[in-house]
């Protein structure tokens, strides 16, 4: 679910949106490819949320920069930046499933190598200039890059395409580690604002839904109840409330919900839509980007969190999709 996807054979870099502890050293003697021995925690049982109303919340005017995978040069993905309001779009570099720091200052991104014959992460300026590429693992994908809000780890999804894993590394590409043991498509990591805790999605108990875990890959526990299946989880700001997509399989539609991320209680900010995928917050914690198709279309848009001021920002013909939203512009 919680999307971000597609290829294209005519160029070298391609993005895949999707997508114990022994290490083997790598070029640069890097640490690569851990083999698979993670312990399987046990699994706390599942939050009891219910739907609520919206609570009270000052909404304020949505600024910073975004960026976003767009297929609008032929039919390679290439990495855009913009403004809050949709202005000022700067194609960057091919690639994809970016992921801007917490200063605004650097990207994690996705793009593919023929040495290993899979995508792997690199990282860029924020201008998309390539300064280092992070990861090394022949025959593993890694995607869905998610830096911590202190901008010392990186966080993301590597291993089969069809099972992956969440794996943790400094931003430096080194001290690979697995937090999962490729127990249940686990995807789409992020952090929490202190960065004790790791939100990501996972089918491992049947049903897609979002899981938490500490850092270090134990106190797991399910956050979202197996009524809806729900993923492509986002940490607020503020700690308190982690906005995630829910698919209807009565209505085949997509909602975007935001969940208390203590006790699971939930709100619905979009719904009944053709497709939602990869939302994002806003610095400030009061808005959402993410993308929707619409009509077989899909663009980039942002809402606040109540549900209001929903604006389409890029409203072209071609597919825009993966939000990240930073503080620089």
């Amino acid at each position: 679910m919680s999307p971000r996807t597609l290829a294209s054979s005519s160029v070298l870099f391609v993005l895949v949106a999707v997508i114990g502890w022994k290490f083997t050293t790598g070029p640069g003697g890097r640490t690569v490819a851990p083999t698979r021995a993670v312990p399987s925690p046990e699994v706390a049982a599942p939050t009891t949320g219910s739907e609520i109303e919206p609570p009270e919340m000052l909404i304020g005017e949505p600024s910073g920069r975004i960026f976003f995978t767009s297929y609008r040069v032929g039919n390679a993905s290439q990495i855009f930046a913009m403004h809050a309001d949709g202005s000022h779009v700067t194609p960057l570099k091919l690639g994809g499933s970016a992921a801007g720091s917490p200063d605004g200052e650097l990207l994690a991104c996705v793009q593919f190598y023929l040495d290993t014959n899979c995508f792997e992460i690199v990282l860029l300026d924020a201008e998309g200039n390539q300064i280092e590429r992070l990861t090394e693992t022949p025959e593993e994908d890694s995607t869905a890059p998610a830096w911590s809000r202190d901008g010392s780890q990186i966080a993301f999804q590597s291993g089969d395409f069809n099972k992956p894993s969440i794996y943790v590394m400094n931003a430096d590409g080194t001290g690979r580690t697995a937090l999962t043991a490729a127990l249940g498509n686990d995807r789409h990591p992020c952090w929490s604002p202190n960065g004790d805790w790791i939100a990501f999605s996972s089918h491992r108990d049947g049903s897609e839904g979002v899981f938490v875990m500490d850092s270090e890959g134990g106190q797991l526990r399910r956050l979202t109840d197996a009524s809806s299946s729900c993923g492509d989880p986002a940490w607020s700001p503020t700690g308190n409330r982690i906005a995630c997509v829910a698919y209807h399989r009565s209505s085949r539609s997509y909602s975007l919900r935001i969940v208390d991320a203590d006790s699971g209680d939930w709100w619905t900010v979009i719904k009944d839509q053709e497709r939602i995928s990869g939302p994002d917050w806003s610095p400030s914690g009061d808005w959402l980007a993410f993308s929707m198709t619409a009509n077989g279309q899909t663009d980039v848009y942002i809402v606040d969190a109540r549900g209001g001021g929903l604006h389409n920002l890029t409203n072209e013909s071609a597919s825009d999709l993966d939000p990240s939203w930073t503080h620089s512009e």
